[in-house]
């Protein structure tokens, strides 16, 4: 309850009704007129403060073998009031997810997942140049494969397309195909990741995001935007037993662009590049 009268509600439930099977419920209750300053919070709006959102989540996962898990999720929500880009009181949206594990061995796995999301988002009609509120509908698949041969060797392959649609302008999507290869030396001092990229995403609203190793306490989750190719490799070095190092490389390069970047991060070429140097003592 802050100062002003405004409240919040958050409050679910899990459970596990019969072995294989999990359920979990979350109901949140965010009044347009609540203020805080604990940033984000369970919701739709996860990367601003928690205000304005009025919704349900329903998750279940179930097993249909030891080798086979299915997860779903839905989330329904309603904004009672304008948000950023969303110039109307009263809208609503919803998220659905749908995933299929398999785990055949401890040494494989694969999983497939379908994602579909409809969420209101400001129009604007180029002919008639009005702006109006529409839900847009964005879908996406992913396959990935995981395979560990040994206790040095990781393999990891994904292939991921994504669909955006406003129901204005023509449809658009795009796609991500990368290679992961993981190796730790025998003596466990020297690890090394890479990965390998190339993409195809025809707009910003298509993007794709995907998870990349990086230093200790950072984090590198990039946007596939246009089409090329993307690669790093990140290696962690323990100098002593007190003393670890890591140096990341990556670079992206971008075949339908002549400069990379506006502004201060403009280059006068079509690739950009990043190193990262990490050197932790324990004492």
């Amino acid at each position: 309850l802050s100062d002003n009268g405004g409240y919040a509600f958050l409050h679910g439930i899990s459970a596990r009704p019969t072995p294989g099977i999990s359920l979990s419920i979350v109901h949140r209750l965010y009044a347009k007129n609540y203020q805080t300053l604990a940033g984000s919070a369970f919701g739709e709006t996860t990367n601003t403060n928690p205000t304005n959102e009025h919704g349900l989540y329903a998750g279940v996962s179930f097993t249909i073998n030891p080798k086979i898990r299915v997860n779903n999720y839905v989330d329904i929500y309603h904004f009672s009031w304008m948000k950023y880009r969303i110039d109307k009181a009263n809208t609503n949206g919803y998220d659905i997810l749908h995933e299929w594990n398999f785990r055949p061995s401890r040494r494989f796995e694969f999983y497939t997942r379908f994602r579909f999301k409809s969420n209101p988002r400001n129009i604007t009609r180029t002919t008639e140049s009005i702006t109006d509120v529409k839900n847009y509908k964005k879908s996406s698949l992913r396959l990935n494969f995981s395979y560990k041969p040994n206790s040095n060797w990781t393999f990891k392959t994904r292939g991921e397309w994504s669909f955006f649609n406003d129901g204005v302008s023509t449809l658009k999507k795009g796609y991500v195909f990368y290679q992961d290869i993981g190796y730790q030396f025998p003596s466990r001092k020297v690890t090394l990741q890479g990965r390998y990229a190339v993409f195809n995403v025809g707009d910003y609203d298509a993007r794709i995001y995907a998870f990349e190793n990086d230093v200790l306490y950072a984090f590198s989750i990039p946007a596939y935007l246009g089409r090329g190719s993307r690669a790093y490799l990140l290696a962690k070095i323990r100098l002593q037993r007190r003393l670890d190092l890591w140096l990341r490389y990556a670079q992206t390069f971008r075949s339908d662009i002549e400069i990379f970047g506006s502004g201060l991060e403009e280059l006068p070429n079509n690739r950009r590049s990043e190193i990262k140097i990490q050197l932790r003592a324990r004492f």
